[in-house]
């Protein structure tokens, strides 16, 4: 992973943190659960693909109390 690349994650993961403390939870999200407005992709599979932007506009609705 590049280091862009990986700022990029660990913006994620801090972004994450803020909506849940627990890490395995924060990790459990990223690698498991589908989310529709990614493309019904994982955190983890977005950010392979290079969606960073949209994986952070997705976290900043949802820890806005939106339905993401």
């Amino acid at each position: 992973m590049s280091s862009r690349n990986q700022e990029q994650a660990d913006a994620v993961v801090r972004a994450l943190m803020e909506i849940q403390s627990d890490p395995e939870k924060v990790a459990e999200h990223m690698k498991e659960t589908r989310i529709r407005v990614l493309g019904d992709r994982t955190i983890e599979e977005a950010l392979s693909d290079g969606d960073v932007g949209k994986v952070l506009r997705y976290l900043q609705t949802i820890s806005g109390g939106q339905n993401g």
